[in-house]
């Protein structure tokens, strides 16, 4: 149903899936983090904090309301803004707190009388995954979110319902079964035009 009314009960749905996936991952890193396979746990973790900010993060899509937000614990909302600072200053962007990255000089014999320079070397301190704990603080706050965004889904469906009723038969058939194509161009977009 490509109609502006439809577009908010369609973006909760999306947002909703995404906090699903956050969970679904979330409860499979126990097992990962048990294997000590870091390169794993690091695409883990940042798939994990990516799915979990595209839910927060003004876009085409509708955001999980700052109201939601609100209505979390203290504790919970530090936790939220812990996360979404690890998406937006670490996962999205190089530089900041959460990664070092610097040169130092080697130098052979320092403890020498006659110390002598060797090379140049890179250093690297960054946070490589989130910690068991953190995972269990993330997939908490997904699906405390899930249970808010249903309820904003429920009501939202009978809207939407409501306005899917009155539009005449023959119009809802034709703008419900396009082709494949022409309904992902077709939303696109509306969507664009939307936010524009």
């Amino acid at each position: 149903m490509d109609f502006p009314e439809a577009y908010e009960l369609a973006d909760l749905g999306g947002i909703k899936r995404d906090l699903e996936w956050v969970v679904t991952v979330g409860i499979k890193y126990d097992a990962v983090w048990a294997n000590h396979d870091f390169f794993i746990l690091e695409a883990l973790s940042t798939a994990i904090i990516i799915m979990y900010g595209r839910a927060n993060v003004k876009g085409v899509r509708r955001i999980i309301p700052h109201e939601m937000i609100k209505s979390l614990s203290l504790e919970q909302q530090k936790d939220h803004k812990y996360f979404m600072d690890l998406r937006d200053k670490f996962i999205a962007h190089s530089v900041n707190d959460f990664e070092e990255c610097y040169c130092v000089a080697a130098i052979k014999n320092v403890q020498s009388s006659n110390p002598e320079f060797d090379q140049v070397n890179i250093q690297l301190h960054r946070i490589i995954a989130l910690s068991v704990g953190d995972i269990k603080k993330i997939v908490s706050l997904a699906e405390i979110l899930i249970e808010k965004i249903e309820s904003l889904i429920k009501s939202e469906k009978y809207r939407v319902t409501d306005i899917a009723k009155k539009i005449p038969m023959n119009d809802l058939v034709n703008n419900k079964f396009p082709s494949a194509k022409s309904t992902i161009e077709t939303a696109g977009k509306q969507r664009r035009k939307r936010i524009s």
